[in-house]
């Protein structure tokens, strides 16, 4: 491995280790509750939110049920809510119409959007396996 490579890895190590330190702060505000649910404290309408799926540097995926169907959900929150810069909230909205334009069964399919308060979320069909990340943090396991 370069040692182009070993910063590569150390810098997404770090930057996963700082957004999960904000995620966990965000969980525990949100909810009051442990790190692995939000309690009935957080709610989006529709939705009942099972647990903490994966996070990223703009949102927090979680495993839900759709109540009206039953079916297990992806729901990603924006994670900075009333925070989150203008530039930040065109991203999730510009994510979100051309997710909801795509039909390739490469690409996750978009169930459902809205906002709750200042929250913007997003309802994806359910993709099992790993997090994406799984393959770059930890690069030794290739």
């Amino acid at each position: 491995m370069t040692s182009r490579e070993q910063d590569l890895i150390r810098t997404a190590r770090h930057q996963i280790e700082t957004i999960s330190t904000v995620i966990g702060d965000f969980q525990s505000r949100s909810s009051g509750a442990n790190t692995t649910s939000l309690g009935s404290n957080w709610i989006v309408p529709g939705y009942s939110i099972l647990h903490v799926i994966h996070s990223g540097g703009q949102g927090v995926v979680y495993q839900a049920r759709q109540e009206s169907t039953g079916r297990p959900v992806a729901l990603k929150i924006l994670l900075k809510d009333a925070l989150a810069s203008d530039q930040e909230r065109l991203r999730f909205e510009r994510e979100a119409h051309i997710l909801g334009r795509i039909d390739h069964p490469g690409v996750v399919r978009i169930i459902d959007r809205g906002c709750v308060g200042d929250r913007q979320w997003l309802a994806m069909d359910l993709v099992r396996g790993r997090a994406l990340s799984w393959y770059f943090v930890d690069a030794e396991r290739l």
